[in-house]
């Protein structure tokens, strides 16, 4: 038995040093750059005539000058309102741009297709992505652009999960919680140059590290495209950078049911079976530690290390999630933290068994 007490406590040991080295990562400080390049925006969009109104609204309150500044709208291939409610923002902003997705790339689908024709018909040195689900504050274009130095070429930002329609649930609540601590893991990991992932609807890169990187067409198609370009794009020599900032932070739409959150993660966990070693030895030692937590519930084993080993555990989480928290003035959201805890690990040990069963990803009424 002693064996296992052992095995079990390096597992903690190693959760709570990693958690120790993602927090000196937030803490470092990134450089900024004091500059205007021209900017191009793009929101790629199917079906979003819920959403769209609103987060095109936030973009018209962009503090950057409009004439360094174009707003691409891509709609692929809605059968809703989406296309009428972009076209007539378009006519009523010079710089927003309606363009209709009509024809598919070779070994390229859904959105990764729309933002390559999106890109090709872009001109701005820099390129934002953002979704249709998403309202950005009125400083995002001026701040993300700061951390575009010379040798950054591809850079994410926080995302907060925040209803414009509906008010706030115990799921929307925790599922904020779930990726603000992820995104603080990205956060991290990145300033320790070992980045592992952004988010789609809240990133940007160079132009010329795009093609650098051969652009979409040369990765191929992928559910978690941002990653991929991500990491295509540091293989070309480029660093990443993911400052964790109020001030280039977006605002997106939480899912509403279960079923939801499982599309969704989904699509996160079968399109990021490609992450590096580092990244699977992230979710390892996460799923590990986590997992050991339950072991004094599961048998009738109950050991004073281990119980020591579970409360670091769950004392890091609370630490690193609470700094966050802090940071983006959610700490109230600390009281759903025991049931974000219970989350996490349930949905945890969940995907970590459909990660080896083939299941079809459903993600925006397409089968893939």
């Amino acid at each position: 038995m002693n064996s296992i007490v052992i095995l079990i406590v390096m597992i903690f040991f190693s959760y709570v040093l990693i958690n120790l080295l993602l927090q000196y990562g937030l803490s470092k400080k990134h450089p900024l750059l004091n500059h205007q390049p021209t900017v191009s925006i793009l929101i790629a969009a199917r079906n979003e005539e819920k959403y769209l109104s609103t987060c095109l609204d936030s973009i018209t309150r962009l503090k950057y000058p409009s004439t360094l500044m174009e707003v691409l709208i891509l709609d692929d291939h809605s059968t809703d309102a989406t296309s009428d409610i972009a076209r007539a923002f378009a006519e009523h902003h010079q710089n927003f741009k309606l363009i209709n997705i009509q024809t598919t790339l070779a070994d390229l689908r859904g959105k990764m297709n729309a933002l390559t024709r999106g890109i090709e018909q872009s001109s701005g040195e820099i390129i934002l992505i953002t979704d249709a689900d998403c309202r950005v504050p009125p400083s995002w274009v001026d701040e993300f652009v700061k951390y575009f130095t010379a040798e950054v070429g591809l850079s994410g930002s926080m995302t907060l999960l925040s209803s414009a329609k509906t008010p706030s649930t115990i799921l929307s609540s925790i599922q904020n919680l779930d990726w603000i601590f992820l995104q603080g893991i990205a956060g991290g990991t990145t300033a320790l140059n070992l980045p592992v992932s952004v988010l789609g609807n809240n990133f940007g890169f160079r132009r010329q590290a795009y093609n650098d990187a051969g652009g979409f067409q040369s990765i191929g198609f992928s559910l978690v495209e941002d990653m991929e370009l991500m990491r295509a794009i540091q293989n070309k020599g480029w660093r990443i950078a993911y400052p964790l900032r109020l001030s280039t932070t977006v605002e997106s739409e939480p899912v509403l049911s279960l079923k939801e959150f499982y599309r969704q993660r989904l699509r996160w966990v079968k399109g990021g079976s490609k992450t590096s070693a580092w990244g699977y030895l992230l979710m390892s030692a996460s799923f590990l530690a986590h997992l050991g937590i339950l072991m004094p519930f599961l048998t009738d084993f109950v050991n004073p290390v281990i119980i020591s080993g579970m409360c670091s555990v769950l004392l890091a989480d609370f630490i690193f999630l609470f700094r966050l928290l802090k940071q983006f003035r959610l700490k109230k959201l600390m009281i759903y933290f025991p049931l974000f805890e219970l989350f996490y690990l349930l949905y945890t040990i969940f995907f970590a068994l459909i990660f080896f069963i083939p299941v079809k990803v459903i993600w925006k009424e397409r089968s893939f």
